[in-house]
């Protein structure tokens, strides 16, 4: 966000804990690690009792959907 010139803090908006850099939503954040470790059970969920099974984009859309929810 910095590198776009966008006003923003140091701290991640999302967990409210860590310095907001460029890997931190992906792999620090611990908002981020329950929403993304949340839908990939669910896929897990769904192949193994369902027998069905999303393509990546289609789970990333459904991650996307949670952390507009939240």
């Amino acid at each position: 966000m910095l590198a776009r010139n966008w006003e923003c803090g140091a701290i991640c908006k999302l967990c409210d804990q860590e310095a907001e850099i460029a890997v931190h939503p992906c792999l620090q954040c611990s908002y981020a690690k329950e929403v993304w470790m949340l839908n990939i059970w669910k896929e897990r969920n769904r192949r193994i009792f369902e027998g069905k099974s999303l393509r990546p984009v289609q789970v990333f859309d459904m991650i996307q959907d949670d952390v507009k929810l939240r």
